[in-house]
């Protein structure tokens, strides 16, 4: 198990933490803190006010991540001497299966020397609460959610390049191969067709052997209210790099999305931004990966099971970059870059929290209403 999970899964497990320790922590510090003495993996307080700094690894077992370790260890040591005037503890904290017991002599010789606790912690049992978390953030209140898809649309403002269609011919119904050819690929005209379906703005319809795209009446609140100079760029590629604003405008389309969004219809796209804005809810938003990021197999493995997918890695970050992208231009989410860490960081708004509120509401009530006359026996 990767030391990223094992670490996130003690940071929620505070419990567990505080029963390995024999400390009653009463706020987290910090995770993954650059210090002149090097990084420092966690950090606590404690209820007697006294500050604890951990050293976290998964299995010792190889005399390269023994090396590491008491490097890092000693490191530590000269920080708790020569800080705070706060009582600093240091503990090493190791997996116990997979690391022999001559190793685990060592540690215990040599970081007595440096003042420093070692504690070791079962990788089973993390892995046991690791898959419990991973059960309870997977639910979905019940009801039935399709599986994640990734459009390539990387903005929502690309809503534009067909709206902007019936805008300047000022109809409701365009026939589809007219629509069409106004795109320079088959691909870029399905994806966005896609989009402007899931959200609800336009509808397919057969008359007379022609296939047409019809407005919907979102579709046309959406068009009254496009800018004049609207759908002058040229239509993106599959995952093109756009130059939008943070904020979809005008202010009356933001609106108008949102209402969309929580109409309690369930598409696919819909389901995708819910998917997200649960996970940056649940996993505290630090697990946003970069385009560099490299990700383990577990973590990777992790992520998939969360969205429900299968993805490769190129492929997931890059729905991570769509949904973030369509979130942010929403208002939902914020972002925090952090330069030397493998990913940024990510909040929910006081919209994005009302919203995803208001979305988990809405899959209790479907829940409901298909399980109460489930009820009704005799």
């Amino acid at each position: 198990m990767e030391e990223t999970l094992v670490q996130w899964t003690l940071t929620r497990e505070t419990g567990y933490l505080q029963k390995l320790l024999s400390e009653e922590l009463t706020k987290q510090l910090g995770t993954e803190l650059t210090t002149s003495f090097g990084r420092i993996d966690l950090a606590y307080k404690t209820k007697r006010g006294d500050i604890i700094l951990i050293e976290l690894e998964t299995s010792i077992d190889s005399d390269a991540k023994l090396n590491h370790a008491l490097e890092q260890v000693q490191r530590y040591s000269k920080f708790a001497s020569d800080s705070t005037p706060s009582k600093v503890l240091v503990v090493l904290l190791y997996a116990l299966e997979g690391t022999p017991e001559r190793y685990q002599k060592i540690i215990t010789r040599t970081a007595g020397e440096y003042g420093v606790r070692p504690i070791s912690y079962s990788i089973l049992k993390i892995k046991q609460l690791y898959d419990r978390h991973l059960a309870r953030i997977t639910l979905n209140s019940g009801a039935a959610l399709s599986r994640a898809v990734t459009l390539g649309v990387s903005s929502l403002t690309w809503l534009n390049k067909i709206m902007v269609l019936y805008a300047r011919r000022n109809v409701n119904q365009i026939a589809w191969k007219d629509v069409m050819k106004n795109f320079n690929s088959r691909t870029n005209f399905y994806v966005l067709k896609r989009l402007a379906e899931d959200f609800e703005l336009i509808s397919r319809f057969r008359s007379k052997r022609t296939n047409y795209l019809r407005l919907t009446s979102y579709g046309e609140r959406y068009v009254a209210i496009m800018p004049e100079d609207e759908g002058s760029q040229s239509p993106p590629g599959p995952l093109a790099q756009d130059t939008s604003p943070h904020l979809l405008t005008p202010l009356e389309h933001r609106r108008l999305i949102i209402e969309i969004l929580l109409n309690n219809n369930f598409t696919k796209t819909k389901i995708n931004i819910f998917q997200f804005l649960r996970y940056i809810n649940v996993t505290g938003g630090e697990l946003l990966p970069k385009a560099r990021t490299l990700i383990s197999p577990d973590e990777l493995q992790y992520l998939n099971n969360f969205f429900g997918s299968s993805y490769n890695l190129q492929t997931l970050k890059a729905h991570f970059r769509q949904l973030y992208k369509y979130c942010h231009e929403l208002g939902l989410i914020e972002r925090i870059l952090c330069k030397n860490a493998n990913y940024d960081k990510a909040v929910l708004t006081s919209l994005g929290s009302r919203v995803l509120t208001c979305f988990e509401l809405n899959l209790h009530i479907a829940r409901e209403r298909h399980q109460i006359p489930l009820q009704i026996t005799n």
